[in-house]
């Protein structure tokens, strides 16, 4: 709640205080600035107010492409940091999944890692590692397991070809 308030009354200052200085730079640049950066010194009356409201709008029309461009990185911005966002989300998502005890919810973080895996060319090693430490704990997990116990045929407890059948669907042959 302080925090929240302190927050309000920053903002009751600093709105107010941005105000008076953009009217401030708007009145010089419309007055002292646009009187210095017109060329009217030998014109005379109606010629030299249309040289300076030329400038003036010349002065203007830059400020507002500033104020364009300032918006649109400030855009970018706020898209890139978005984006980053969401794909450390679905990164945790898919992380979970891969924790799970069910062999359809890790499949899904698998194939969840791969989209992962091919949208960012940033991320690609730190998802084959993760995937591999996936495979290394899985393979020793079957590698520790004893033979059959008692009363169960050695068929029931083989493994299928190619290992356990995460380790047959990983995507990490596939390039980036």
């Amino acid at each position: 709640m302080a925090a929240a308030l302190r927050s309000a009354s920053r903002r009751a200052v600093w709105v107010p205080l941005a105000a008076l200085l953009l009217a401030g730079l708007l009145v010089l640049l419309l007055g002292p600035v646009a009187w210095w950066a017109t060329p009217a010194k030998n014109l005379q009356g109606k010629d030299k107010a249309d040289v300076r409201n030329d400038t003036r709008q010349t002065l203007l029309a830059a400020v507002g492409g500033l104020v364009v461009l300032t918006g649109a990185a400030f855009t970018a911005r706020t898209f890139y940091l978005s984006r980053r966002g969401q794909f450390t989300d679905r990164y945790t998502k898919a992380i979970a999944q891969l924790a799970s005890d069910r062999l359809t919810e890790r499949l899904g973080g698998i194939y969840a890692l791969e989209h992962l895996m091919t949208e960012s060319d940033r991320d690609h090693n730190s998802v084959v590692e993760v995937l591999a430490a996936f495979v290394r704990e899985h393979s020793s997990r079957s590698a520790q397991s004893p033979g059959p116990q008692w009363g169960q045929s050695a068929l029931s407890t083989a493994q299928p070809p190619g290992g356990t059948s995460e380790e047959r669907y990983l995507p990490m042959s596939k390039p980036p």
